[in-house]
């Protein structure tokens, strides 16, 4: 998609929002792009930001008029009133709004899930490395018994001699597992840590809706340039002019 760090925010001034998408998966990426933009944005971020919006909204049906959506709505008509946002485009915020909403419920949802998939990983793991440390000490004590006997009574049998060299492969094989185990684990404690950092906890609606209306041409701020046009210094060689 776009080059970004661990917790999902991208660059705004140097980003191709070309490839962007707005879904589950990315939505952690997007929302925090959105509230790390920095204006103005090159014309053409712009209208890619659009095109992505507009496309997942079109496709998106919204659910039906439940009490816990309507209140919702209702909360966030009153915070649209109390913005600069053009009326004819506010159904069209709200319909928006009601999507990302939708969108963080289901990545909360996923995101708790793989979390609880992923502690019982690591305590599989971590039972799986104490078990291998008690049972290698367990097969090296056995080992280290038969030795014994191997090593004061010269005439023991083959069956000691062959019960010790077992002991002794059994040991070696449990505590041999032991390091892949712990590199397993670091694995899983990596992938918790960046689903934990990538994770949206909640939504700043009032900053979310501000930038979104701003990026959409819903709304017109003094002092605040969404958007230019590339300098001829910006394009590449012999390419023409953005105007």
């Amino acid at each position: 998609m776009f080059a970004n760090d661990t917790t999902g925010i991208v660059s705004s001034r140097q980003s191709d929002f070309s490839l962007l998408s707005l879904d589950v998966s990315t939505l952690p990426i997007f929302y925090r792009t959105i509230q790390s933009l920095r204006f103005p944005l090159h014309v053409e971020q712009v209208l890619d930001l659009r095109s992505a919006i507009n496309l997942a909204v079109d496709t998106w049906q919204e659910p039906p008029l439940t009490r816990d959506h309507r209140e919702f709505r209702e909360r966030l008509e009153r915070t649209l009133e109390k913005s600069d946002i053009d009326s004819r485009h506010r159904e069209r915020m709200l319909k928006l709004s009601a999507f990302l909403r939708e969108l963080h419920y289901d990545h909360s949802r996923q995101s708790s899930e793989r979390e609880l998939r992923l502690r019982d990983k690591q305590g599989e793991n971590a039972y799986a490395q104490r078990q291998s440390r008690k049972i290698g000490v367990i097969w090296l004590l056995g080992g280290l018994a038969s030795a014994l006997i191997w090593f004061f009574q010269p005439e023991a049998g083959w069956f000691v001699k062959l019960l010790t060299v077992g002991f002794a492969y059994l040991a070696f094989d449990y505590f041999h597992a032991l390091p892949s185990l712990a590199r397993r684990q670091e694995e899983l404690r990596k992938e918790l840590n960046d689903l934990l950092r990538a994770r949206v906890e909640s939504i700043d609606w009032t900053a979310l809706i501000h930038r979104l209306a701003l990026v959409l041409g819903y709304k017109k701020e003094r002092g605040v340039e969404v958007f230019r046009l590339r300098t001829d210094s910006e394009t590449d060689p012999g390419s023409p002019a953005l105007h």
